[in-house]
């Protein structure tokens, strides 16, 4: 079926006109011009004309043509100086294969060198240093009716960090984290953390089969998880069951931070944080190390780009199996917020989600797409920052929500440590760019 959104034909025109005889007339010169008909004919078109009598070097002439309900003349300015920039190139080596013209003019790459030097400087650092830093009476997580403060989320973190210690848990060593979403699987992360392995998620949701590869495949050297769990974990695998009983026995466990003396050696920032399975372009699961070196970076992106810090609370809506629960884990508990936890079932797209985000005054959302698109026009509050990444943004979607909220699109894979790029907060209208790197990142 035909479409009016463009010309039928075809949308990019690139016509040669070759050189013309100039009509004679005694005693007049004569110069050969395209008319303006007033309209294009065409989205862009190129139209190079030779002109018999110019001046050396100069016999070859560009009209542009294009629809400015498409294109900015601004736009059209610049690929003018792109290809003249492209023409010159190939002209003063004629050899040259087209993989090696430079496409980008001077002040273009240092204008887009310029945009990559975002937050240049920050300093590596562990995830958890960042989170110690953020110790005190603030409430750390709420969850239904109970809360924590960092000074009392960071105690129970260390009791179990150094129980996992002496199990032999440290730097180069992995354990695994199979629980639902509660306190204690908050706290067993970041036990692992501090014992200075890296911690590898389990979704309890998982079919027995992909869990007993992602075990097999990674060797943790023991799976913190439930009683309710543990019997689906196979058996050759050591667990560790963190319930109120082990609550108890932990209670003569030292509350104070692990150091690098109780560890088995210094943890440092290129160490793996974490181990996250991607589904694999084979459909065969890979796992991604992700050090500790980009945490930093992305704390300081949360903070001054997103606003995030003491006073604003952040969902948790991403299952722990994947990077994005790190990304709101990183966007709480390492810049001083709260970290709000729920139900699977509050967590459903829909009005239990946008009676969740009311009830516990949420900050910061983060959603994809699809889970942001079920949601009624009047589900979320205006003044909350709300970001979507996972899949590209429609732009109905940002119509829909943009207005009155601080929307960001966000891209980045597994590798880059969650998030590459983010966009500046997305206007009504158009497509969402997936914006700028975020601190300390080239692209």
């Amino acid at each position: 079926s035909r479409s009016l959104a463009h010309q039928p034909l075809c949308q990019v025109l690139i016509a040669f006109q070759g050189r013309q005889p100039l009509v004679d007339l005694p005693g007049l010169d004569s110069t050969l011009r395209l008319p303006d008909i007033g309209i294009a004919r065409f989205d862009l078109s190129f139209v190079f004309t030779e002109h018999p009598d110019a001046g050396a070097g100069h016999d070859l002439e560009l009209v542009i043509e294009y629809r400015t309900d498409l294109f900015e003349r601004t736009t059209v300015q610049r690929m003018t100086r792109q290809l003249e920039w492209i023409l010159r190139a190939v002209t003063r080596d004629a050899d040259v294969s087209v993989r090696r013209v430079e496409l980008l003019t001077a002040d273009e790459r240092k204008s887009l060198a310029g945009q990559d030097a975002t937050g240049a400087g920050i300093t590596p650092r562990t995830a958890v240093s960042l989170f110690e830093d953020q110790v005190g009476d603030a409430p750390a997580l709420v969850f239904k009716d109970q809360s924590l403060s960092y000074e009392d989320l960071n105690a129970r973190a260390n009791q179990l960090a150094h129980h996992l210690i002496r199990l032999g848990a440290g730097p180069d060593t992995l354990v695994g984290v199979a629980m639902p979403r509660s306190p204690e699987m908050v706290v067993a992360v970041l036990a692992v953390l501090k014992s200075g392995a890296a911690y590898l998620p389990i979704d309890p949701g998982y079919p027995r089969a992909r869990i007993a590869f992602m075990l097999d495949d990674a060797r943790p050297m023991v799976v913190v998880t439930t009683s309710d769990l543990v019997h689906d974990l196979p058996d050759t695998t050591l667990t560790l069951v963190f319930d109120d009983d082990t609550t108890r026995e932990l209670g003569g466990s030292p509350v104070t931070n692990p150091t690098d003396a109780d560890r088995s050696r210094p943890l440092l920032p290129q160490d793996c944080a974490y181990l996250i399975y991607t589904s694999g372009s084979t459909g065969i699961p890979k796992g991604v190390q992700v050090p500790h070196s980009g945490v930093a970076s992305l704390a300081a992106t949360h903070v001054d780009r997103l606003g995030a810090g003491p006073g604003s609370r952040v969902l948790q809506f991403a299952a722990l199996s994947f990077d994005a629960a790190f990304w709101e884990m990183c966007m709480s508990l390492f810049t001083g917020g709260t970290f709000v936890l729920a139900s699977a079932e509050r967590l459903m797209p829909g009005p239990a989600l946008a009676q969740l985000v009311r009830d516990h005054q949420v900050t910061h959302l983060t959603l994809p797409p699809t889970a942001l698109a079920q949601l009624a026009e009047d589900g979320l509050p205006t003044g909350i920052t709300l970001v979507v990444a996972g899949e590209a943004c429609p732009p109905d979607l940002v119509k829909r929500w943009a207005p009155g909220r601080a929307m960001i699109n966000a891209y980045g894979p597994t590798e880059t440590t969650v998030c590459a790029t983010m966009s500046d907060p997305l206007d009504v209208g158009g497509e969402a760019p997936i914006g700028r790197p975020v601190h300390d990142t080239r692209v």
